[in-house]
């Protein structure tokens, strides 16, 4: 389902897996506080599962939710000529490490603030071994985002299409896109990342209401080719 589209950037979400869990919300982003974000930051209830107010709805929570993932996260995928990957990583973590040469063990001992980067630019690795690598991390729950830069990776499709099905999101990079707004964009699809699921059919006091997230007009267009 897409998440964003502003400018040149496509955010995609992959990931529909959620735990059931009580909502607490608490910090969403670890590179920007929430005011940053631009999220609303008065107090709201919690949700938790059979709350009146919601019926007999369970509570719903991403395995991304903030009071609920703690290990770092993953950007996977090939840089082009300018670093994009360890130049991302580097400008919004409190740490980067090289994925290619870790074990999950120890990738799991960080936190959300470090960054643990998988880039296949100038790899000697076949397909066969990028996609055990990728979904390594993927399959033991890392939050692993795909920075698609447009044009590197040599137009390789299988290893685009290994990216895509080991990653929970996807940032779109092109050539004209500076610095500083790929790392905005990425800061917003961390925020997303980090929110615990909306109730639906819900407009109660909720930090990711469709009310306060998407507002009183918004509308959906689906098309199909």
């Amino acid at each position: 389902s897409l998440v964003s589209v502003t400018s040149s950037f496509s955010i995609f979400s992959q990931n529909s897996r959620i735990h059931q869990h009580v909502v607490s919300a608490s910090d969403i982003c670890p590179t920007k506080s929430l005011t940053q974000l631009g999220v609303a930051t008065d107090p709201v209830e919690p949700i938790v599962a059979n709350n009146s107010k919601v019926g007999s709805l369970p509570a719903r929570v991403g395995k991304f939710q903030s009071d609920v993932y703690d290990k770092p996260i993953i950007l996977i995928g090939c840089s082009g000529g300018s670093d994009e990957l360890s130049r991302l990583a580097n400008a919004v973590a409190s740490s980067v490490s090289n994925g290619i040469e870790m074990d999950t063990h120890d990738a799991a001992m960080k936190g959300k603030s470090d960054i643990i980067v998988l880039d296949f630019k100038d790899s000697s690795m076949d397909e066969e071994k990028v996609a055990e690598l990728a979904n390594k991390y993927y399959s033991e729950d890392f939050l692993v985002v795909y920075i698609n830069v447009k044009g590197a990776g040599g137009g390789n499709d299988q290893l685009e299409d290994i990216f895509i099905q080991n990653s929970d999101y996807e940032l779109c990079i092109k050539d004209e896109d500076s610095a500083d707004n790929v790392n905005w964009q990425f800061e917003r699809l961390l925020g997303r990342a980090f929110l615990p699921l909306a109730v639906p059919g819900s407009d109660e006091p909720n930090i990711n209401s469709a009310k306060l997230s998407m507002g009183l007009n918004t509308f959906f267009l689906s098309l199909s080719f």
